[in-house]
This record gives structure tokens, sequence and C-alpha cells, in this order.
């Protein structure tokens, strides 16, 4: 503290060192001292006015607080008062016309006037552009002219086109018709200069244009792009009634390509050159997939990127479109003149034209996804025609029967290539079937594909029949031959695989949308029918209208006749009748089967069951089984093994539970029903039956306790001890019909009362 009693300021580490000198004796310079108490003083100065700065922002910052709160209040304030005016307005109402006229008047005026102005606005700008492009051209502006012209077009596209004004229509389409005539002709001709300097289109790859020829074909593209007529393509084709031709134009510097193209096509194949002979189709085909493959990608490089941009259209997909065009004219040319063409060169002109549009599809993938547009359907352009489409049904079926008559007589049609496998048959007639399918995908109208699937079911229908009299035939011969029965699972193998297929292909979307579609024409035919026999009795004129709209879908009827109900799937007859033959089948066999196993099992019938004794065996001993059991279970183990080897073991199993059903049958009506067990009897029977027969269809996942019933019903009956089967015949014979249904159910005997009572009656061991 110094005198006046405040605090004395620490001094400086430097101040310190100068008096520290002093003090031993050094000598230091006055200048220094000075300036260094200088600088002291100003950094205690800065420190001060650092110190009133931050006070000063403090107190700013509190008043603009407060000044931003006010503004706040004040917008809240006139927001409120507008909010009031606004809902006043709108509970007012405007006066009607017969209060004020004057104002309508008024109103209608000034309306008119505006549309006079905004009129004679765009009429000034048509003139006066159209005056500019002229001086433009007569100063050798052109790139000035394009682009004013360009502005018109936009104009008269986005603004005229709409408008009612047909006069302000007319005159603007005319003035833009004009100087796009006048614009095309002069590009067009500078465009194709530069084309022969890119060789095109025999020589694009030996041509070596220099910079400036690069330069200048950039920008004739862009403004030849401009002149052009605007085009629009949609993402699929047009529907063509009449004629396999589009007249839409191509994009203008794809037509003017295109002019050297046609004129080779024409010069080589419509004319009487060697190039152009009609046998030979696969020639043009060849000649149109090279352009294709040869020319696109120049098109890709120079022109896609100023098409993509200026006219939304991709000038690859519009070359090869015209190209398709092309060659649609040449096909069409061919397949309807008056020369005509055999099967032989219309089934190859239909097969090139398969894999013309196949490698389109993949050729133009990636241009569809960036630009969509639409490229005609090769195949169902032509083909839907209604003579080519009856010619290549007729040509199909005739192919189609000929692969099955070399299927049926080849000699190896029935032998299956692997164990698991079908039969060599059934993957050569589904190949067939798949291969007509993909054939016929290619149309777009649901009715020429309905035509199709007509034939389809055709030849399912005939592979049917030809089963059929292969089966019958083998039958005639008899089944002593062993390899008879085998070629019996063999055909019901093949039957159920193609039937499998068949229901698979129902729920595909492809089959579903026919389905639906025919539904419907099917749905529209019973309400003519049932509309024809509810106005039978109204006047003549509508019987006769009625009357033309159902010969309309007679016709479709008659059409689609054979594919029959499609409610439950397209295939939906075709399957019934497959599964019919099947059941014919396997009943056969059945009944075969148990013609073998019947002779056994009377001779088994015939024991003394009321008198057997049965001799005690050890406890690691088995009992024998008798011997007619060890011929039964030989059949069905032989018979079991044909199976397998013969058809897929999904099939093999159906048969086997169904032969388990029906040797069920058998042996309570001819080994049980008709004889009297005593207690050795029903053991013996207990080993023959449960631990011999049934326990041979535990390997295949048969279970007993569902496919023998009868059997499993008996043993429980026969093996119960006398007290229990002396109540449950009481019940049977005087109780009621619940308390017998009752007990019935808690043995689980599914078997009828009377048969239970003769049951319990047939053991010798209780008297009633």
């Amino acid at each position: 503290m110094d005198k006046t009693g405040s605090p004395r300021r620490k001094p400086h580490f430097v101040l310190s060192l100068l008096n520290d000198l002093k003090v031993d004796g050094v000598e230091t310079s006055f200048e220094l001292e000075s300036l260094l108490q200088k600088q002291y003083s100003n950094r205690d100065a800065l420190l001060e006015k650092k110190q009133e700065l931050e006070n000063q922002v403090k107190e700013l910052s509190v008043v603009k607080h407060q000044e931003i709160q006010e503004q706040l209040e004040k917008l809240q304030t006139s927001f409120s008062a507008l909010k009031l005016q606004l809902n006043k307005l709108k509970k007012e109402k405007l006066p009607s016309k017969f209060e004020q006229p004057q104002f309508y008047e008024n109103v209608e005026t000034v309306d008119t006037l505006s549309k006079g102005n905004a009129y004679f606005l765009v009429l000034n700008f048509v003139k006066t552009t159209s005056e500019q492009i002229d001086a433009n051209l007569e100063n050798e502006l052109e790139t000035e002219a394009i682009e004013l012209f360009y502005r018109l077009k936009s104009v008269k596209q986005l603004y005229i086109e709409d408008t009612t004004c047909n006069y302000l229509k007319d005159y603007c389409s005319k003035i833009t018709a004009y100087w796009e005539a006048r614009l095309q002709e002069k590009v067009v001709g500078d465009f194709e200069k530069l084309l022969e300097l890119f060789g095109w289109p025999m020589s694009i790859k030996t041509a070596s244009p220099t910079l400036e020829t690069h330069e200048k074909f950039r920008k004739t593209i862009r403004n030849i792009l401009r002149v052009s007529s605007s085009v629009k393509r949609e993402k699929s084709s047009p529907l063509i009634e009449s004629s396999v031709f589009n007249d839409e134009e191509p994009l203008l510097p794809v037509g003017v390509m295109m002019k050297p193209l046609k004129r080779r096509f024409k010069y080589h194949f419509f004319n009487n050159k060697v190039t152009g002979d009609s046998t030979k189709p696969e020639w043009y085909f060849c000649q149109i997939k090279k352009w294709m493959r040869e020319l696109t990608p120049f098109i890709r490089t120079y022109l896609e990127p100023f098409s993509v941009t200026e006219t939304k259209v991709s000038s690859a997909i519009e070359f090869v479109r015209s190209l398709t065009e092309m060659l649609l004219v040449k096909v069409d040319s061919q397949l309807s003149s008056e020369e005509g063409v055999d099967d032989e060169i219309f089934a190859k002109i239909l097969e090139e034209s398969i894999i013309y549009e196949n490698e389109v599809r993949e050729f133009v993938s990636d241009d569809m996804s960036k630009c969509p547009t639409y490229i005609p359907k090769f195949v169902s352009t032509i083909y839907s025609q209604p003579a080519l489409l009856q010619r290549w049904l007729a040509i199909e079926k005739q192919a189609c029967l000929q692969k099955l008559d070399e299927m049926f007589s080849s000699p190896t049609a029935w032998n299956r290539a692997a164990a698991p496998g079908p039969a060599e048959i059934v993957d050569l007639f589904i190949a067939v079937i798949r291969f007509v399918i993909e054939r016929f995908s290619y149309l777009e109208q649901p009715g020429h594909k309905l035509q199709f699937i007509q034939l389809i079911v055709e030849l399912l229908d005939d592979f049917r029949v030809r089963c059929l009299q292969t089966w019958q035939s083998k039958c005639e011969h008899g089944y002593n031959d062993p390899s008879s029965v085998i070629i019996d699972y063999v055909i019901a193998d093949a039957i159920e695989r193609v039937q499998e297929t068949l229901e698979s292909w129902q729920d595909l979307p492809f089959f579903c949308s026919l389905a639906y579609f025919l539904e419907n024409i099917q749905l529209e035919e019973k309400k003519i029918n049932d509309a024809l026999k509810s106005e039978m009795e109204t006047q003549s004129n509508y019987i006769i209208e009625l009357n033309k709209r159902a010969s309309i879908y007679d016709s479709r009827r008659d059409e689609f006749e054979l594919i029959g109900d499609v409610s439950n799937g397209l295939f939906s007859s075709a399957i019934k009748l497959y599964k019919c033959l099947l059941d014919e089948i396997q009943s056969k066999w059945l009944h075969k089967m148990m013609d073998m196993i019947e002779e056994p099992l009377r001779a088994y019938s015939k024991l003394k069951w009321q008198a057997i004794e049965i001799e005690l065996v050890q406890q690691d001993e088995e009992p024998d089984l008798d011997q007619s059991v060890i011929k039964i279970i030989q059949i069905i183990s032989n018979v079991k093994c044909a199976l397998k080897e013969g058809m897929e073991e999904a099939l093999a199993i159906k048969w086997i539970k169904r032969l388990a059903g029906e040797l069920d049958k058998r042996i309570f009506n001819i080994v049980i029903y008709p004889n009297r067990f005593s207690k050795d009897g029903v053991l013996k029977l207990h080993i023959d039956l449960v631990d011999g027969i049934l326990k041979h269809f535990y390997l295949d996942h048969v279970m007993p306790e569902t496919f023998f019933l009868c059997v499993l019903s008996t043993m429980r009956i026969l093996e119960m001890n006398k007290g229990d089967a002396i109540l449950l015949y009481e019940t049977l014979h005087d109780g009621d019909t619940i308390s017998q249904e009752s007990a019935l159910s808690e043995l689980k005997i599914e078997m009828k009362r009377e048969i239970v009572v003769q049951l319990l009656r047939s053991r010798t061991d209780l008297v009633f």
C-alpha cells in the first residue's frame, strides 16, 4: 500500500530489471527507460478502453432487444388488424348485376381491353421476330436467325397452340412453317455436306475430319435440331389399325442420315438383283442389323447429347426405329406380294423377325432407360394382320404335330435320363410348349395370344390322347410282360408332371392376364344371352340389335371354345382331362394289383381262425409270418420298387397310399368279416397284419393309422378284454344313439354300429 492507501501496482519485470541494474551500478540508456514507461502507460489506456467498450456493448444489446420486442408487438397488432379486415371483406358481398350493372360493365371492359392488349402484344412479337429473321438471313447471320426462330417456335408451343384465337393461331402457324421450311433447306444442305466429310455412311471409320469441321458439325447439329419439326414419342407403340407403317417422321437429322441408307437398301433388296433373292430373307435382316451395330455409335457420339437436350428424344432410338420401319416395309411387301412365299420361307422370315426383335431390345435397352420412347414391335406389327396370323398358327401347329410324331415314335421316348427325372418325352413336350409360348409372347393383343393358347390346348389334348393310346396298346398285350406294368408308371408320371407344370403356369402374371381377358369375354357373352332371353317379347328392333352384338361374342366364343371355362385358370379344362386319365390309369393298375394280392389273401382267409393255437416262442425270437402274408408282402415290396423306378417319388407315395386304402378294405372284407377268431387267432392276426403287412408301409411314410382304419379298428375290438367287450356290446345293443357314438369315439373305432356288433360276435371267447 502507498501513502494514499491505494494498492501499489506490481512493477513490470523490465522496470524491475532496470532498477536492479542501477543498484548494481550498471549504466543504462535514459531513452530506453522513458520508452518503456510510455509503452506501459499505453497498455493501461488500452485496458481501460476495452472495459469501456464492453460496457457499451452490454447497454446496446439490452436496447436492441427492447427494440426488437417492440417491433414484434407492432407486427402482431398489424396482423390482427389485417385479419379482422379480411374477415370483414369475406362477410361482405359484391353487389349483384341488377343492383350495380355499371360495375360489371366496367369489369368486362377492363378484361376485354386486357385481352386485346395481350393479343396485339403477341401479334407484334410474331411480326417483329419474322422481320428480324429475314434481316439476319439477308446479312448471312444464320445462327442469329435460327436463335430467333427457336424463340418464336417456343412461344408458339407454350402460349399460342392452346389459345382459342383461331386467326392468331393460324397466322403464327403459317409464319413458323414458312421460316421452318426456309431454314431447314439451308441447314439440311450444310448438314449433308458435313456428313460427307465424316464419311457417312460407309467410311466413318476411315474419314479424318479436322477440328474446325468437328466444331462446325456440332453447331450444325444444334441448328438442325432447333429448326426440326416438334416430335413426341410415347413409351409404347400406338395401335396400328390399317397399316404396318408409322406415319411419324423421325428427327430431321436422323431422316437426313437415313436417305443414303434407304437408297442402298432399295437398290439391293427391292429390285431384281442377286441380293434381292426372296429365298434369302436373312440377307436383308443381316444388312439392317449390320447398319444398326456399326452406325449407331456415331449417332450416340455426335447427335445424342444435343437431341436429348433440345428435343427430349433419343436420336439413337430414332435411328434404330427408322431402320426397323424400313425393314417392316420390306417384310410386309414380301409376305403380302401376289407371288407369295411358301411355308418354309414364311417360317424363316418369322424366325428372323423374332431374332431381330430380341437383338433390338437388347441393343437399345440403355438408351430406353435414359430416354423412354417407342420402337415398333416388329413381330406384333407384321403378324397381327389376320391373314398372316392364321398362317402362322397353321405352320406352328403343323410343326408341333410333326415334333409329337417324332417324339412318340422314338424308341427311347419313355426312357428316363436319370432315376429321379421324368421320361425323355416329358422334357421334349414341355420344351415344345415353352417354345410356342415364347414365340407368341411377342404379340401385343391378348386376343391374338389367346389363339395360340387355343393351339397349346389342342397340343395338350393331342399329347393326352397319344399317352392314352400308348397305355391302351400296352394293356391289350396284357400284364404278362413284366415291363407292361412299368410303362403304366412311366406314362402316369409323364401325365402328372405335365399337369403340375400347367398348374404352376396358371399362377404366372402372363397367363393370369389372358385368363382375365377371356373371362370378361365369357361374362359379356353371358350377359348378352341373358338379355336375349329376357327380351324375347319386346320390339323387334331391339332384338335385332342384341343379335348383332351377340354375333360378335359368338365368334370369339367359337374361337376360344377349346380353352373352356377359365374361372379356375387358363388350363383348368386341360388339367381336368389329365386328372381323369391319371385316375383311369391308377384305377386299372389298382384293380390289377388287387387281383394279384387277392389269391394269397383268400388262401389266408381260409385258415381255421376259431381253432388256431400258437406255440410260445422265446423272447428274443420273432414269430413266423404266414406264407400267404409273406407272398402279399413280397408283391407289395415289388410294386413299391417298380413305382419308385417308374415315377417321381412323391407320386409313387400317392399311389402307395391308395394301394394301402384299397388293401385295408380287401383284408377286412375277405379275411376279417367272414371269420370267427379265437384268442390265439387274434394274436396271429395281429402278428401277420399289424407286425407284418402294416409295418411294411411305415418305410414309405404311409401311416397305417390313416389308411388302415378297418384293420386297426378291428384289432381294437378283437383285442379288447372281456369286460370292456361285453360293456361295449350292451351299449351298442341297448343304448341310445348318443351313448353309442360316444363309446365308439372313445375307443377310436370308425365303423358302423352293426359291423362292430358283428365283430364282437365273431370272438369265440364271448357268448351273447
